[in-house]
């Protein structure tokens, strides 16, 4: 079950990604903001990535003790950066367009 849900955290931490991959392919199709929805896409996986990095290297043996815990809080540090840069950036494009 534990991995399961493995499964379901990993994915959801890529969905920012694809999201804002897809709005880059729309951007490029209509020829308007491409450069931005690249750097938002792009800043995506990083955000995966390092995330990812941190709740490996870091959080899960500080909390190795704790086995209910250190799942969670490992969850929580892959999914909150990169969907917290897919909110940011799609409000600031929505801001970009309707000026």
């Amino acid at each position: 079950m534990l991995q399961l849900l493995g499964v379901i955290v990993v994915l959801a931490a890529i969905a920012p990604v694809a999201m804002a991959g897809g709005n880059m392919i729309a951007a490029f199709m209509a020829g308007r903001n491409i450069v931005q929805w690249l750097s938002i896409t792009v800043l995506c996986m990083l955000a995966v990535v390092g995330s990812g990095m941190l709740a490996l290297r870091v959080v899960l043996p500080m909390l190795s003790g704790m086995a209910l815990l250190a799942p969670l809080v490992s969850a929580l540090v892959l999914l909150a950066p990169p969907w917290a840069i897919w909110i940011a950036g799609k409000r600031w494009m929505e801001k970009k367009v309707s000026q």
